[in-house]
């Protein structure tokens, strides 16, 4: 999973929703699709600071970064995330 983040995320030369150059961002529903959880436990997430996030355009966005690093501190939401990129 990681390594499929940093891909996306290498090849993205802006951020499609801002224009800023630099990182990806992902939005809730997409990273709820991803760690393949609710929607609301991503959003609990954010609101505890368990995932950073940032707001872009009135949306909460999730950079690749930052998810990458809470996939790395989560060994279960790891082990979620090896089996979908297995799949």
């Amino acid at each position: 999973m990681t390594a499929k983040i940093s891909k996306v995320s290498s090849n993205q030369k802006y951020c499609p929703y801002c224009g800023q150059s630099g990182d990806r961002y992902y939005s809730v529903r997409t990273v709820a699709i991803l760690l393949d959880c609710p929607e609301k436990t991503i959003r609990g997430w954010i609101n505890d600071r368990t995932i950073g996030s940032k707001k872009v355009g009135g949306l909460r966005r999730i950079s690749a970064k930052q998810l990458e690093t809470f996939i790395e501190d989560k060994p279960s939401i790891k082990e979620i995330a090896e089996e979908v990129v297995a799949d």
